[in-house]
This record gives structure tokens, sequence and C-alpha cells, in this order.
């Protein structure tokens, strides 16, 4: 019998987590440095208010949201649901947006 090559695989195959993950970083790193890039011209000009402080809770969240999307890849996220337990699909229906 041939060894099984992983791109055989369908429930590798299928797999978008690798594509979720590197979204989401990318993506936060973006508002991230935007964010940053913001407040420090807000700062240096004396100028923060009050939509600067809902923007850096804003990025919190952000960061939250993609710690919470690699985590659920982590289970599965990303793979058909007939190749996960029941376990992996509560948690990442937990975890998940």
């Amino acid at each position: 019998m041939p060894p099984l090559d992983i791109r055989d695989d369908p429930s590798t195959r299928d797999d978008k987590g690798p594509a979720l993950t590197i979204v989401s970083v990318i993506f936060t790193v973006l508002a991230f440095i935007t964010t940053v890039l913001r407040l420090w011209t807000r700062a240096a000009r004396r100028t923060i208010g009050w939509d600067d402080y809902t923007i850096a809770g804003a990025m919190v969240l952000t960061v939250v949201e993609a710690a919470l999307t690699i985590q659920a890849v982590t289970r599965g996220k990303g793979k058909r649901a007939i190749y996960l337990s029941k376990a992996d699909v509560q948690y990442i229906n937990m975890y998940s947006c």
C-alpha cells in the first residue's frame, strides 16, 4: 500500500483555517498600525478626544477577536464539519463570530 500523501486527505485539502489565520493577522496588524499612528499624531498635537478613546477600545476588541479566531482555527475552524468531532464543533461555535 503506497504511503498516504497529505494532499490526498480530504480533511486537509478543504481546510480554510490557514487562510483565516493569515487574513486575521494581516488586518489586525494593519488596524493596529493605523490606530497607533493616529493616536501618536493626536497626542503630539494634544488633541486627543473621546473618539480616540473609542478607537483604542475598538482596537483592543479587534485583537481579542483575532486571538479567538486563531484559537478556533487550532480546533478545526475552516474545515468541513464532517471531519470534526462534536466537541470541536461546539468549541468553534462558542468562540467564533
